[in-house]
C-alpha cells in the first residue's frame, strides 16, 4: 500500500516537526546553556566585589503576580481604608460580590457624601450632586479582576 502526499503538504509537515524539535529540544538547551553561563559570571562577579549577586531565575509571569498579590507586605500596604481624609476599597478587599467565573464587565453607582466624590475604573455615564450626596454611575465593559473603590475631598 502506497501514500502520496502532494509536496506543500509534505513541507508543511516538515515545518512542523522542525518547529517542535527547535521548541522542545533546542531552544530549552540553549537557556539552559545561557543561564548557566550568566550564572557563572555573576558569581565571579559576586565573589571579586565580595557581594551577593542572586542567579537568574525562572518564574512566570502569573507566578510572579500571585506571590505579590497574596504577599502579606503587600496586603498590608493596601489595606482597605476609609476616614475623613478618604477612602480606597481595593479589587481584594471583596468589598463587592463576584460571579464565580469572574468579572465580564460590571455598572456600579456610586452614591456618597457630596464632599467626598469618588471614582472606580470605567466610564463614567454621569454625574450630579444633590441634596448633599454626590451620585455617579460607572460602567466597564470589558473583563477584568474587580473594582477599586477611591473616594474623598480631592
Amino acid at each position: 500500500m502506497t501514500i502520496s502526499l502532494p509536496l506543500w503538504l509534505a513541507l508543511v509537515l516538515a515545518a512542523l516537526v522542525l518547529w517542535a524539535v527547535l521548541d522542545r529540544l533546542l531552544l530549552p538547551s540553549a537557556r539552559w546553556l545561557i543561564r548557566s553561563r550568566a550564572n557563572k559570571v555573576l558569581d565571579q562577579v559576586g565573589r571579586r566585589l565580595k557581594i551577593g549577586i542572586r542567579p537568574f531565575q525562572k518564574v512566570r509571569r502569573q507566578a510572579m503576580i500571585d506571590r505579590l498579590i497574596f504577599d502579606d507586605k503587600v496586603q498590608q500596604a493596601a489595606l482597605a481604608f476609609a476616614d475623613a481624609r478618604g477612602s480606597f476599597l481595593p479589587a481584594f478587599a471583596a468589598w463587592h460580590p463576584v460571579a464565580r467565573e469572574g468579572f465580564t464587565g460590571y455598572r456600579v453607582t456610586l452614591d456618597l457624601p457630596a464632599d467626598h466624590p469618588g471614582l472606580v475604573p470605567g466610564d463614567l455615564l454621569e454625574e450630579s450632586t444633590r441634596d448633599g450626596r454626590y451620585r455617579a454611575p460607572f460602567a466597564f465593559r470589558h473583563r477584568n479582576g474587580g473594582v477599586d473603590l477611591m473616594a474623598g475631598p480631592y
